[in-house]
């Protein structure tokens, strides 16, 4: 009798630990890839950062214009931006010639070995290309960076940027890896950075497990040896820009060792189980809990697998905006290239493409509750007759549109740009509804409370005739990316753009649909009691796009710790007429109050690391009483606490930022 009832259990226990150790294993393995697959990410995005630098100083005018001099003086100040750079240099193709090098005081035109730089020319034609580690003059190792240049004449020119490789081992060393060894390797299998014993390996040949796994894949697991004697489980990813790889060893051990522990257990119980019959209840507790276990596993998969919808329809938002801003500005650059001016058509679609990105984090911001609203006392019936004419035309077709709107509606306390856009996105997906057209219906109406009580709102509901939705998809509606339009038609944060403002708003949002019948979105939102007699207007974005200008007596600092962005904004207030100095945190900007007398405005980011751009601004009105504060913020957390005419909101024009610094220069000073 104990064998039958102990028998199962025996089975069943032996399935466990099989199974427990392949998922083990596997999960091991999915770390290890995810680990250098997130690695890979990190190198290549720094070496596109040195790329963006090397583009900026590919079209400064100095070098269209034959000007060594000055081009030699520019590519040192960007060189300076970043610590990693050691040297530029650039290369007359034609003639064979260096026209100058920054290890030379000032330009020196010297014969080169031009066949050895031809083909680096030719694969750097599109993009910057990376070499291995090399040797440089002075015998230190380093990276070179080369990028083809096409003159507006017959001429060509290659860039070369000499880096030094320990601006990989930074990256590398930021992944806190301890208790395996991750590594760098260029093509040919050498050594550029490493977890362990970088100085030394820095340059050399590595192990032949490596040199094998990247000639037969770009990625994947393989069993190695480290240098180290350490046995290990390898994961790795090639960086398609540079086609350098990454590595991440994680001791065989510790898969090893689970192993071990799963048969030990697995021996200890089955012994128990056939000398205790007690045990049996023991076993079956064990059963629930791990059943327990599986539960909570499965719920943070469903909540990775949102996550992971999330930020994947974000990926492929963004990424096809940012293809229409770096295309435009890709064939605008070729086009100025060959000596063609006509590019304005390109710069235009870029900066379409820049907007619908903007509105897209917009959209983010309100599904998460975090958009800065400007509310106001608005009255909705006045809001909806007059954008009657905006749907008439937005929504053209054999479409009747009809309103019902209240007497005597309650105002409401909101942003009415976001109403407004609310109530066209739910036009349009009633437009959307109904191909074969049908009758859009808006209408109003005051909510009381029940029972008298607080909490009294206005109802605003947009309806339609169309196709209506299932119970389920319905549901589903207010989800982030949720769409069933196809695809390239819709991004799926509409509804829930709603949701978030209505919600923010202090309101709530509601869906009703019948399949065949239609589909009705109720937008409620909190009565606006403090006065009757304030009127809304509908929201109007201000479109001037013109740039005042400034005076060179008019200095700026302008603080910032991201390089492009603090370089863009310095030469856009430059090309104004202001004089302008610069920070990459807020401890070089106290430096520079010090030696730099008569600065008028500091333009500073808020989120910095060290001190932040608030705490700066509160040590330089101490300290500096005349000087004026404008504040940049891409996101800010206590928004409600800011002064909005302190603050200029990423992201903005070269116009906004000229009127914004304009606007804060005529203004007194900020008083603390």
């Amino acid at each position: 009798m104990s064998a039958a009832i102990l028998l199962p259990l025996l089975i069943y226990i032996l399935i466990t630990v099989s199974v427990n150790y392949r998922d083990a294993r596997r999960a091991t393995d999915r770390a290890t890839l995810a680990l250098a697959a997130d690695l890979s990410k990190d190198v290549a995005a720094r070496l596109q950062l040195v790329g963006h630098s090397m583009r900026i100083l590919a079209t400064i005018r100095s070098i269209d214009q034959q000007n060594w001099a000055e081009a030699q003086s520019r590519s040192r100040e960007i060189a300076n931006l970043d610590p990693y750079w050691r040297n530029v240099a650039l290369i007359d193709l034609e003639r064979g010639v260096s026209l100058f090098d920054l290890r030379t005081a000032r330009p020196v035109v010297r014969a080169i070995d031009a066949q050895a730089a031809i083909p680096a020319a030719h694969r750097s034609a599109r993009r910057p290309m990376f070499s291995g580690v090399t040797r440089g003059p002075d015998g230190r190792p380093e990276i070179e960076a080369y990028l083809a240049i096409d003159h507006a004449t017959t001429q060509r020119y290659l860039l070369r940027v000499s880096l030094d490789p320990s601006i990989v081992q930074q990256v590398l060393m930021a992944a806190n890896l301890p208790d395996g060894v991750s590594a760098v390797v260029d093509r040919r299998g050498l050594f550029i950075a490493r977890s362990k014993a970088w100085p030394e390996r820095l340059g050399t040949p590595a192990t032949s497990y490596v040199r094998d796994a990247i000639v037969r894949a770009r990625s994947g697991l393989y069993r190695s040896i480290t240098w180290e004697k350490l046995r290990t489980q390898t994961a790795f990813a090639t960086i398609a820009q540079s086609g350098w790889s990454v590595h991440v060893a994680v001791p065989s051990s510790s898969v090893d060792r689970a192993q071990s522990a799963w048969e030990l257990w697995s021996f200890l119980a089955a012994l128990a189980s056939l000398s205790f019959a007690a045990l049996l209840v023991f076993l079956a507790q064990r059963v629930i809990e791990e059943r327990r276990v599986s539960q909570v596993r499965a719920q943070q998969a469903e909540r990775l697998e949102a996550v992971g919808k999330l930020t994947g329809g974000i990926a492929h938002d963004f990424n096809n905006m940012l293809a229409i801003v770096i295309g435009s500005l890709d064939l605008a650059n070729r086009r100025l290239a060959k000596g063609n001016t006509d590019v304005v058509r390109y710069i235009d679609n870029a900066m379409e493409g820049a907007r619908r990105a903007a509105d897209l984090t917009r959209r983010l911001l309100a599904f998460s509750r975090r958009q800065p609203l400007a509310p106001a006392p608005v009255n909705v019936n006045a809001l909806i007759r007059s954008m009657q004419e905006l749907l008439s035309h937005t929504l053209s077709g054999a479409l009747t549109i009809k309103t019902d709107l209240a007497d005597d509606l309650w105002l409401t306390f909101v942003d009415p740009g976001q109403l407004e856009n609310a109530i066209v996105n739910l036009a349009i997906n009633a437009r959307d509804a109904m191909p074969d057209g049908g009758m859009l219906r808006i209408e109003t109406s005051n909510r009381p409370a029940e029972n008298g009580g607080s909490g009294n709102q206005i109802g605003i509901v947009v309806g339609d005739t169309g196709s209506g939705m299932t119970a389920d998809v319905a549901a589903r509606a207010f989800e982030p990316f949720f769409t069933t339009k196809e695809v390239g038609r819709g991004t799926g944060l509409g509804l829930s753009q709603i949701h978030g403002f209505a919600v923010q708003s202090g309101g709530d949002a509601i869906i009703a649909s019948i399949p065949g019948e239609g589909t009705a979105v109720t937008i409620l939102l909190p009565r606006y009691v403090e006065s009757g007699t304030d009127a809304a207007r509908p929201h109007i974005p201000r479109q001037d796009e013109t740039a005042p200008a400034g005076r060179a007596d008019e200095i700026i600092l302008i603080v910032e710790d991201e390089d492009q962005i603090r370089l863009t904004n310095v030469e856009a207030l430059r090309s104004l007429g202001y004089t302008v100095r610069h920070a990459a945190n807020a401890e070089e900007a106290l430096a520079v109050f010090q030696t730099q007398p008569g600065i008028r405005l500091l333009l500073s980011d808020i989120v910095m690391p060290g001190m932040n751009g608030r705490e700066l601004a509160d040590r330089v009105s101490q300290a500096y009483p005349n000087t004026r504060i404008l504040l940049v913020t891409g996101f800010e957390r206590d928004q409600d606490e800011l002064d909005e005419s302190r603050i200029l909101r990423k992201p903005f024009g070269i116009g906004e930022l000229a009127r914004r610094v304009r606007d804060t220069f005529d203004s007194p000073p900020t008083e603390t």
